[in-house]
């Protein structure tokens, strides 16, 4: 299967309910589908391992311009080495959420804009919500086919609380990296139980911070580390000039375990509306 596509699993008549699940068993694949209006999750992956999710459109319709919200589009529920590549997961309510499961891989989708990454159809949540217990995880690659684009949602790009990493992103921009689709609440989240690697990304472009380490939420431990290299914060995918976070580049908030920002390769962190680097405490 190659191109736009062509079958239409529409789920505008149900009260409730989810439109495709995956339950047990290894090596699906889901290829080659429109699915929206579900009350629930367009699909779920529940205790699988090695599916393959594909070239659909997930919440959005065949022109990949309208939406056909669903309230999230994927859902992996303790699934394990799932790849979720080359889709678009747009219009929801939460794009894609991890609970639990290993070895997870999303690359190369386009969360919350439309099919041609110009323009916003954003998720009215999170566009990737990973969930504590989520483990070696990746978001993005090192591959110049790997990166996600992640812009136009309406809460965090990304919000974690798992163990993973975040690389190769194009979070906040359009998909040449040259102009803002914001996300509204920040590019990504980490709170102080995760442990990410957040590298190689460029992070710009967003209607709050850059990044966010340290969130604070109740039955947070302060466990988490993370770590920022390589990154582009408030400039275009060249570094050359200003698309700026409408507030700190990099928010590091007191209480996370441990944070490094910098390292080989450097960051590149400048021109954003609020400082570079942020570090307060608790309560702001």
């Amino acid at each position: 299967y190659v191109g736009t596509p062509l079958v239409v699993i529409d789920g505008g008549n149900l009260g409730t309910g989810d439109g495709l699940t995956i339950v047990g068993g290894e090596g699906s694949t889901i290829r080659g589908l429109v699915i929206g209006n579900f009350p629930n999750a367009a699909l779920v992956v529940r205790g699988s391992e090695n599916t393959l999710i594909e070239g659909n459109y997930i919440g959005l319709d065949a022109t990949g311009t309208q939406g056909m919200p669903n309230a999230v589009g994927i859902g992996l529920e303790d699934a394990s080495f799932t790849r979720i590549r080359k889709n678009v997961l747009s219009g929801n309510g939460t794009g894609l959420i991890m609970f639990k499961g290993s070895n997870n891989q999303i690359t190369n989708n386009r969360i919350g804009t439309n099919a041609a990454g110009t323009a916003a159809l954003g998720n009215t949540k999170v566009g990737v919500e990973v969930a504590s217990g989520a483990q070696s995880f990746t978001i993005g690659g090192q591959g110049p086919d790997e990166g996600n684009l992640i812009s136009g949602n309406k809460g965090p790009g990304i919000r974690t609380r798992g163990m993973g990493v975040i690389e190769g992103n194009r979070i906040g921009t359009n998909a040449e990296g040259r102009a803002p689709i914001p996300n509204t609440n920040g590019g990504i989240q980490a709170t102080a139980d995760a442990q990410s690697d957040i590298r190689g990304n460029l992070i710009s472009g967003n209607a709050e911070f850059g990044v966010l380490l340290g969130l604070l939420e109740a039955g947070n431990l302060r466990t988490g580390y993370s770590r920022l290299t390589g990154n582009r914060i408030g400039t275009d995918d060249k570094g050359t000039a200003v698309i700026r976070n409408e507030g700190p580049g990099v928010w590091l908030i007191a209480g996370i375990a441990e944070a490094t920002v910098g390292g080989d390769p450097r960051n590149v962190i400048s021109g954003n509306a609020g400082p570079n680097i942020l570090i307060t405490n608790e309560s702001g």
